[in-house]
């Protein structure tokens, strides 16, 4: 926690930079007056209580500029199941109850999809199906998906093009010379580990200053900074090569990462809600590591496509044929790290004898976001959390334990259904 207290203080000292969050939000229900009353203030998310995580993350498009994501007149139908299945699992020597996993796991949604069944919905802490929730992290899952639609599309040319083919601001930089894959496998070889590379890019969605990923971009990969490896050589963790990747999307498509998932996905697969994506400022450049705020059917029908291999309802292919392969393939550098990563997708599944397991994967965000797709049981599973920064609660690798308990559950319980 040491190493966040210079950005509390930087956010803090933007306070009075923030303009007021004007009470409609883009394509979204509006905000409840107990909502409004409760809603933090941006600048000090590092700090946020469980409380003020719960609404925060109900209205981020309220807290920093974003822009619609447009959904369309078709909805794909998601389809209740006769009977959900009982989910019950054994954690720390105790029997727990799905009830006793939303208690203890701070956990504020729930959804299990198997195909177009729902087998299984929940919703707490005041939230429900229209309830438009921050991904997090989640979105870097989004943002990759999106350049392969580009590379099917031909606007992308190769993965192997170097990031200043797109970005040419970044040319001088030791982001000039990386490759497209080698950003997304975070192995772009940037000596910054999440933190605190993370954190001024952060604060200029809290600026709201157009042009500002672009600086804090140049300052990550300065060539006279010390500790770079070869690209493809380290994995890192590094929200920057996420937004990196943005850009890229952004200039080779003449569109927005909104306005593209929009375009693609969200209208032609049938999303049933408008969604958003936080920008650095209104007209600038996307969050694209973080920011989407969507209901938890529409994060599940995002799953859905993913599993299905980027398939439209009229079969229609939009991701490269081999991109299934390529994605969910961890880079030499992560599997050498113990953190098996793919194009922002998270290859390590637990120890467990659940039904194929060993194929699953994950979108994660902080705070206990989670898309979990199982493909051989053709399960998606989204979950929402509030983890608690109070380290004699239950929060991160705690909870993560407590969540791969659960899912080991679900993954049984709906085997055969």
């Amino acid at each position: 926690m040491a190493m966040l207290r210079p950005l509390r203080l930087a956010l803090a000292s933007l306070a009075f930079l923030v303009p007021a969050p004007s009470w409609g939000g883009p394509g979204v229900a509006p905000i409840s007056g107990a909502d409004m009353d409760a809603l933090p203030g941006p600048e000090d998310q590092f700090r946020w209580s469980v409380a003020e995580k719960t609404v925060a993350h109900r209205h981020f498009d309220l807290l920093f500029p974003s822009e619609t994501i447009a959904s369309g007149d078709h909805v794909l139908p998601l389809v209740k199941a006769d009977k959900p299945i009982s989910i019950g699992f054994d954690y720390d020597g105790r029997r727990l109850t799905i009830a006793d996993y939303f208690a203890r796991s701070n956990a504020t949604g729930l959804l299990v999809l198997k195909g177009d069944r729902i087998l299984f919905e929940r919703y707490a802490r005041g939230n429900g199906p229209d309830t438009h929730w921050a991904s997090r992290s989640m979105a870097k899952s989004v943002t990759a998906t999106l350049i392969g639609i580009a590379l099917k599309e031909g606007k992308i040319h190769s993965l192997d093009d170097a990031v200043e083919r797109y970005v040419p601001e970044l040319a001088d930089t030791r982001y000039g010379p990386v490759t497209l894959r080698q950003t997304l496998q975070m192995t772009s070889g940037m000596p910054d580990t999440e933190f605190p590379s993370a954190l001024p890019l952060q604060a200029c969605t809290v600026k709201r200053e157009r042009g500002c990923f672009i600086r804090e971009l140049k300052a990550i990969a300065a060539v006279d900074r010390p500790d770079y490896a070869k690209p493809g050589t380290r994995f890192s963790y590094l929200s920057a090569d996420v937004i990196v990747n943005g850009l890229v999307l952004e200039r080779a498509t003449g569109m927005s990462p909104a306005q593209y998932l929009s375009s693609r996905i969200w209208r032609p697969f049938g999303m049933e809600r408008d969604a958003y994506w936080n920008l650095e400022a209104e007209g600038g450049a996307t969050f694209a590591n973080s920011g989407i705020g969507a209901t938890l059917r529409d994060y599940g029908r995002f799953g859905l496509f993913v599993m299905q291999g980027g398939r439209l309802g009229d079969g229609d292919m939009l991701l490269p044929a081999d991109w299934a392969k390529d994605a969910l393939t961890p880079s030499r550098a992560s599997v050498i790290a113990g953190t098996p990563y793919g194009f922002n997708w998270w290859l390590n599944p637990p120890k467990s004898d659940a039904p194929g397991i060993s194929h699953t994967y994950y979108a994660r965000g902080s705070n206990g976001q989670l898309i979990v797709i199982n493909p051989d049981e053709r399960l998606v599973i989204v979950k929402w959390a509030v983890w608690d920064n109070d380290p004699a609660k239950p929060s991160g690798a705690t909870a993560k334990d407590m969540d791969d308990a659960l899912f080991d559950a679900i993954i049984k319980a709906a085997h055969g259904r």
